[in-house]
């Protein structure tokens, strides 16, 4: 097994925007991989590279289906 990743349910939580309190969909993400095969640096990037997109709905859009 090279890597897996898992995402979570979307649920309601407590985030603090721009200095405030407010409930906000969010979601956990995890990812597991092989170190024989993966370096952790690359992971984590990639991981980086996820919740960029998923905090960006235009981005994700644009990418090929």
């Amino acid at each position: 097994m090279a890597k897996k990743s898992k995402i979570a349910r979307n649920e309601q939580r407590a985030l603090v925007v721009d200095g405030r309190v407010e409930a906000r969909p969010a979601c956990t993400l995890s990812l597991t991989f092989d170190h024989r095969v993966l370096d952790g640096a690359d992971a984590g990037r990639a991981l980086t590279d996820l919740v960029a997109l998923l905090e960006d709905p235009a981005r994700l859009r644009a990418l090929p289906r």
